[in-house]
């Protein structure tokens, strides 16, 4: 939803930079200053934007829009007094319709929270829902804001406006809002009406890495070990990349009840159905090694990395298993292929903007057209 608003906002930008470059192309007039502001905003360089911005008021001090970015560019600067001031005094201007007066409290709204003023930050946000019912960016804001402070009634009650504002569903923010009022609850001593909670969400999104464990850790404080075995068990098969979060607690239980030879059934399973999985190799071998059957801990990693052969983190294990077992020549030969690997992938040139990688440097990064943004990733 926030990287939807995010978009819209960048497109309206852009169109208003378009529109009056046209304009101004049209009339043969020069430079205005506002909307070079705005072009120094897309390019992040903040500076320049204010010194645009100061201009554009100067020239026309009833320019709204103009003090408004200006405050804005103040917050980015971290000169957040100012942008405070700017915005505090905008919102007591005289004949400002319902958009622009929530716009403007919600930009105060942003510049209260990151000084942390919360409470205050939240009336700001809610003068600016109160300005503009369906400024869903203000609504946005105070839910995250009700987050902050882990106050989830509210949280859900704005969450509920949005979804009727948008017209679109929220199922897995509100799977997260309903995830922490179990917590809340659990952590008050209710663990039933936790886990009703928790259970509704995962009904709402069935990858919730975080319910399956809360309802594991709940039902195990109440000695309930069957039924938290089968939430951590599911959470491998749904949430494949959060398995490694439960086999810690899963090896711990089985090995307090005398059921530790169930882990290697558990941990073949997962592999069997999550082939891909390079953390279900690790847990099996790390079993294994425990056992001192180095032998087949490496047959382990060895089929894991014929399944995925990237994998630095089993490529690793191996080496360290190889050494431990005095596999010297097999400890050379692995040893080698991951130096080469390290190698190749630190010659890979990565833009820190937009992710893009490139076998070539280019000034211009292929994927995002920023400028001078290619580098390579620096190997720890």
């Amino acid at each position: 939803m926030i990287d939807i608003i995010f978009l819209l906002a960048a497109l309206l930008i852009g169109l208003l930079i378009a529109y009056s470059w046209a304009r101004r192309k049209e009339s043969g007039e020069g430079g205005d200053p506002f909307v070079d502001g705005l072009e120094a905003m897309v390019r992040r360089d903040w500076r320049e934007a204010g010194r645009c911005f100061k201009r554009a008021v100067e020239q026309d001090s009833e320019n709204i829009r103009a003090y408004e970015q200006l405050g804005r560019v103040f917050r980015e600067l971290g000169e957040l007094p100012k942008a405070v001031k700017i915005h505090s005094d905008l919102t007591v201007r005289e004949g400002l319709s319902g958009v622009d007066r929530s716009r403007i409290h919600l930009e105060l709204a942003k510049d209260l929270r990151k000084m942390g003023r919360l409470r205050e930050a939240q009336e700001a946000a809610a003068k600016a829902v109160e300005a503009d019912r369906r400024n869903v960016s203000a609504l946005v804001v105070q839910l995250e804001l009700h987050e902050q402070e882990q106050r989830w009634d509210d949280a859900l009650a704005v969450l509920k406006r949005i979804e009727s504002v948008s017209g679109r569903e929220q199922n897995n923010r509100r799977s997260q809002i309903l995830v922490e009022q179990g917590r809340q609850k659990m952590a008050d001593g209710q663990g039933r009406p936790g886990r009703i909670l928790v259970k509704e969400a995962l009904k709402l999104n069935p990858k919730s890495a975080a319910g399956y464990i809360l309802m594991g850790d709940s039902y195990l404080t109440e000695s309930r070990i069957d039924e938290a075995i089968q939430f951590w068990e599911k959470l491998p098969f749904e949430v494949p990349e959060r398995a490694s979060l439960v086999f810690e607690r899963l090896e711990a239980v089985y090995f307090d009840h005398g059921r530790f030879g169930e882990m290697e059934k558990f941990y073949t399973r997962v592999i069997q159905q999550r082939p891909e999985n390079p953390d279900a190799y690790l847990a099996l071998a790390g079993f294994y090694e425990r056992k001192g059957d180095f032998a087949l801990a490496v047959s382990i990693l060895e089929n894991g990395l014929a399944k995925i052969p990237g994998s630095l983190d089993l490529s690793r294990m191996l080496i360290r298993l190889l050494a431990r077992s005095g596999q010297t020549q097999r400890l050379v030969t692995y040893t080698v292929e991951l130096a080469d690997r390290l190698l190749r992938k630190s010659r890979v040139y990565r833009c820190r903007t937009c992710g893009h990688e490139s076998d070539e440097f280019h000034f211009r990064c292929p994927g995002c057209q920023g400028w001078e943004t290619l580098e390579r990733p620096q190997l720890n």
